[in-house]
């Protein structure tokens, strides 16, 4: 029997993040952060899939949540706990009743994005969010078509990321307190 390849030879596809910045603009803030997938040849880029994890909250000055939209129906943006950040049930980031896999092909591998933020992007004074992410790539046959927010999957790599946007309550200026 030939002997198991060594750990440098094993071929796993490997995950980075791009554009992971603020723009701001007024009362509006967006950080479209990409999500980019090196899959090596000979490896079928179709066969892993990206899951985001959230945590935190969006808060509004009030002291009311935000509402997004977590496995089709409306919640407020409050986590205290890490869960998968999905809008449909499917865990698979950018799943779809079209299909699981959405994302956008590129040369040795793929790539998808995201650009976080309350409705219409924009915070009142005093507004805040902090969320703390966790996106990952793992192999599509280990990830369970429906979630409810716990995944026992593992990812072959997993890469954090923040939006944090506070909105000062005098002068409503932004800033990105780190997380």
């Amino acid at each position: 029997m030939p002997p198991a390849p060594s750990a440098s030879r094993v071929l796993t596809p490997s995950l980075s993040l791009a554009n992971d910045t603020y723009t701001d603009s007024g009362t509006t803030s967006h950080k479209q952060i990409a999500f980019n997938v090196s899959v090596p040849i000979p490896l079928d880029p179709a066969k892993f899939a990206l899951v985001n994890k959230i945590q935190g909250t969006g808060k509004l000055a009030g002291g009311t949540f935000w509402k997004l939209r977590m496995y089709g129906s409306l919640v407020d943006a409050n986590f205290p706990g890490q869960q998968v950040d999905s809008v449909d049930a499917d865990p698979v980031y950018w799943s779809d009743a079209a299909g699981r896999w959405n994302y956008t092909p590129m040369a040795g591998g793929f790539r998808a994005t995201d650009d976080p933020g309350p409705p219409g992007y924009t915070f009142a004074k005093g507004d805040e969010t902090k969320f703390k992410f966790k996106i990952g790539v793992y192999l599509l046959s280990d990830v369970p078509t429906t979630t409810t927010g716990s995944l026992a999957a593992t990812p072959i790599e997993e890469k954090d990321w923040q939006y944090s946007v506070a909105a000062d309550p005098v002068s409503g200026s932004l800033s990105h307190p780190a997380l």
